[in-house]
């Protein structure tokens, strides 16, 4: 009989029934929880810019490799002006402003890079004029096509830098003059060139490229296929192209 009342005046969590449905609802919020968690760091893994370290985590390797196979066939043509070795097997491809600053401090870094892992790398340039943020951006990334028709891409490209901050929006018949005799253009072959239409779509190409495969801002690069937007420290170039030559 005492037994009996014993177990009656027991309390519902201390029997089995009890217990177990405190188990599972301690597994469910955990679910919840590590749920959230997950959630949350996507979230700040696509606010980033890691959507490709993010696909990788999701699809695998396989199905993310025959991504990456279409990606690089637009990232890497070969009409762009490079650095390095033609046939390396790691591949930078810059998206980049002429007028944009951090440009300009990541081209000084990546001249060291070049420097140390020419013959390992390419480094492809394309143009991504931000036209609403540096007014004139749109002409330089022609000026700099043209003069790549010519074989002086790296003279105007150098010069485009040297002189930032000191060209204006919309670019004189005067200055275009100093321009093409300091990079010894042939000026009317230049002219002629500004005013094709092939200009024009090429430099609308280099922009539509970058904008479909997440280029928001400059400089953006794609390493290989994966994309990696903003100022890259010269250490941390280092250790990606380390990964890839010696994985």
């Amino acid at each position: 009989m005492e037994n009996f009342q014993f177990l009656a005046k027991k309390s519902w969590y201390k029997q089995w029934w009890g217990a177990t449905i405190i188990v599972v609802v301690c597994i469910f919020f955990a679910f919840i929880i590590a749920l959230a968690l997950l959630t949350w760091r996507y979230h700040n893994l696509i606010k980033l810019g890691y959507e490709d370290e993010l696909k990788r985590m999701i699809y695998g390797q396989t199905q993310q490799d025959e991504q990456n196979l279409a990606t690089r066939a637009e990232l890497e043509i070969t009409e762009r002006p490079f650095l390095g070795n033609k046939e390396a097997e790691v591949v930078i491809v810059a998206f980049i402003d002429f007028n944009c600053p951090v440009c300009k401090e990541q081209n000084t870094i990546l001249q060291k890079v070049i420097g140390k892992y020419g013959n390992k790398i390419k480094l492809i340039w394309r143009n991504f004029p931000m036209e609403s943020l540096y007014k004139g951006s749109t002409r330089l990334s022609q000026m700099a096509y043209c003069s790549h028709e010519q074989g002086l891409y790296w003279p105007a490209h150098n010069y485009f830098y040297d002189n930032q901050g000191n060209l204006p929006e919309n670019i004189t018949s005067v200055e275009m003059n100093n321009f093409t005799k300091e990079i010894d253009l042939d000026s009317k072959v230049f002219n002629a060139c500004l005013l094709a239409d092939k200009t024009k779509i090429e430099s609308n190409r280099d922009f539509s490229i970058g904008y479909k495969y997440g280029v928001a801002g400059t400089p953006t690069f794609f390493l290989n296929g994966y994309r990696i937007p903003g100022n890259v420290p010269f250490e941390v170039w280092e250790d990606l192209i380390k990964k890839i030559l010696n994985p």
